[in-house]
């Protein structure tokens, strides 16, 4: 009993300690959880903000698409000042070297926005260095997460499996204890036996003994009739003695069934604890097969969801490796169509600002062929009035320069301006609307842009709250597994606990049986010793003095004996408590019989009992063991 209740007290200690494992295991895992949701959150911000960053670059590119638009605009307004003044060479002139003015200045304006773009592009590009490396570090980072997982995984595994072991010991060591009481049983049946020998023995010998005491009454009763024809002299003292030798008889007698009905109590109160202690032991048998059938299935069960476990902690890898290399190709592939796109922009203002140095330098020499047309047009004008003086002055100023309504009316004059200024002014025109069309497109193509790094961001923001989700339902099954697992681990504990009192009430009804045992041994050697007794009493009395002649009987009296004393009662024993039935398990199957150790041992249903006051027999069947007593009281007293 006590190595029992150290090995239980050794499950109860490895039932703490694997509980306290199962509480860090979880506690642990809910921080990883919770650690990995923080720098997601983190990563989710980090992304956030360059979506503003990116946003503010919009805004910015657009600010300078509604600059250059407000310049296109300032530059048309410009050309239409210069179509208006085309009339006055001095003002046309003087609205040309405004022009080249504000062209050198948007020129500087173009190349520092160039400079600009380039560090802009610089810069970008190494924002996407850094967040390569974020997202290498990130994957490292995730993997050495999972190989903790993993590990950690391992070790669950083999805690299971060490409970695993310790559970089948604890059911190996119990079917031990089962064998153990198979054999105490066994014993105790023999013991049984060898009392049922030792009382049908002393039975035996009593009944002998009684015959011979009334062979010895009956020899008397003989000598006292040889005797008879002496009355006269001893009648008194024949009296005294055959009233002696009566009450001894009588003394006998009832000592005789005051033991009977001692031994009658005795084998009832036996018998009662034979039926008591049979009960018990089919019940255990019972419940030894119940709680094998229960430990196999709870070693399924732990099997199955071991299994279960592994599996949804293998999905859970392969969809959190899945949806991280997703994640990493879209934001790689974002930042590439978002560097391709920079640079393209950034390739088309170079060309545009090529295009505007190459307008420029047209220009220039533009205003270089106007100012060497000028003075052509002043040489002409002094040969045209040195040939015109007698002209008047108002013809001559009416043919050479028409009004300026006229000139906004008609147009512009080409016989003045010439076919080159013409087709240069309507390059310029359409120049002008290019660029325009250029803007807008640019434009369209920024807002193309910021519509899709908007649905990417929802797409990710999605995505985030699906993996909350699926992460919470994760934890939430973690939970649910460490309750059942709680569960089946305390009813486990409470039905070895009742199994342990039930294997302590049988030892104390064993040890309750073999102090009535004892007791009845006891009970036998005092009765063999008063048996002894009455046997040596007898032959001491002086008989042989009623077989003298008439004088010498009538001279010597007989001495009268002191009669019996009479014996006590033997006490009673107390009868067992009964105890209260036991539950009756579910049915099961049939377990194989058990192995015969004790070699006089016999089954249940081969037990008969015989003596020559009663017969014991002993009947099993499926539900158990049964005993019939039935009252022979063969030869019986008379």
């Amino acid at each position: 009993m006590q190595a029992h209740a150290v090995e239980v007290q050794a499950l109860r200690d490895a039932q703490e300690a694997l509980t306290k494992e199962l509480t860090r295991t979880f506690e642990s895992r809910e921080s990883d959880l919770l650690r990995e949701k923080a720098e997601i959150q983190a990563r989710l911000d980090e992304v956030s903000d360059a979506n503003t960053t990116l946003s503010a670059e919009s805004a910015r590119l657009s600010l300078e698409v509604d600059s250059s638009s407000h310049e296109v605009q300032e530059t048309q307004a410009r050309i239409t000042q210069v179509d208006q003044d085309y009339a006055d060479m001095v003002h046309r002139v003087h609205s040309l070297q405004t022009t080249e003015a504000n062209s050198a200045e948007d020129v500087s304006c173009l190349t520092i926005a160039l400079d600009d773009a380039l560090a802009e592009a610089d810069r970008l590009r190494q924002e996407l260095d850094e967040l390569n490396a974020s997202a290498s570090q990130e994957r490292s980072d995730l993997l050495d997460a999972n190989n903790t997982l993993r590990s950690e995984l391992d070790d669950a595994t083999q805690e299971l499996e060490m409970e695993r072991t310790r559970s089948q010991s604890a059911a190996a060591r119990f079917a031990d204890e089962t064998l153990i009481l198979a054999e105490s049983r066994d014993s105790a049946r023999a013991d049984f036996e060898q009392v049922c020998r030792d009382r049908d023995e002393l039975v035996n010998t009593l009944y002998l003994e009684l015959e011979r005491e009334r062979a010895e009454s009956s020899r008397l009763s003989e000598e006292i009739r040889s005797l008879h024809q002496d009355r006269d002299d001893a009648s008194a003292n024949e009296k005294e003695e055959t009233q002696r030798i009566s009450s001894a008889m009588e003394s006998k007698e009832q000592e005789l069934s005051v033991v009977q009905a001692q031994l009658a109590t005795a084998q009832s109160d036996f018998e009662l604890s034979c039926t008591l202690l049979t009960q018990d032991i089919s019940n255990l048998e019972m419940e030894r097969d119940a709680l094998q059938v229960t430990v196999t299935m709870l070693e399924e069960e732990a099997r199955d969801a071991q299994r279960q476990k592994e599996s949804d902690l293998q999905a859970l890898r392969d969809e959190h490796d899945a949806l991280l290399l997703r994640q990493t190709e879209e934001v790689k592939a974002e930042m590439q169509t978002t560097i391709n796109d920079l640079q393209a922009s950034l390739i088309a203002q170079i060309d545009d600002s090529r295009q505007l140095r190459a307008s420029e330098r047209s220009k220039e020499r533009e205003i270089g062929s106007l100012r060497r047309e000028k003075g052509e047009l002043q040489r002409d004008l002094e040969a045209t009035r040195t040939g015109r003086n007698q002209m008047s002055s108002d013809n001559r100023d009416s043919q050479a320069r028409p009004s300026e309504s006229q000139v906004e009316r008609d147009g512009p004059n080409p016989d003045i301006l010439g076919e080159p200024v013409l087709a240069r002014l309507s390059d310029l025109r359409r120049q002008l609307n290019d660029a325009k069309e250029t803007i807008l497109s640019k434009s369209t193509q920024i807002e193309v842009l910021r519509g899709e790094s908007r649905a990417a961001l929802r797409r990710k923001t999605r995505e985030t709250e699906t993996l909350k989700t699926e992460m919470l339902a994760q934890v939430k099954d973690l939970q649910a597994q460490k309750g059942e697992l709680s569960r089946r681990v305390s009813e486990m504990t409470t039905t070895l606990e009742s199994k342990e009192e039930k294997i302590k009430s049988l030892c104390e009804q064993r040890d309750n049986l073999q102090v009535e045992r004892d007791s009845l041994k006891q009970e036998l050697e005092s009765i063999r010793g008063r048996t002894e007794t009455s046997k040596s009493r007898p032959s001491a009395l002086p008989i042989g003095s009623h077989r003298l002649g008439g004088s010498e009987s009538a001279g010597h009296a007989m001495p009268e004996q002191p009669p019996l004393p009479r014996q006590p009662p033997m006490p009673r024993l107390p009868p067992m408590p009964r105890q209260p039935p036991m539950p009756r398990p579910p049915p099961i199957p049939r377990q194989p019989p058990m192995p015969q150790l004790h070699p006089t041992a016999r089954p249940l249903s081969q037990v008969q009992l015989v003596n020559p006051f009663f017969t014991l027999e002993a009947t099993s069947g499926t539900s158990g063991a049964s005993w019939r007593a039935s009252s022979s009281n063969a030869g019986g007293l008379s």
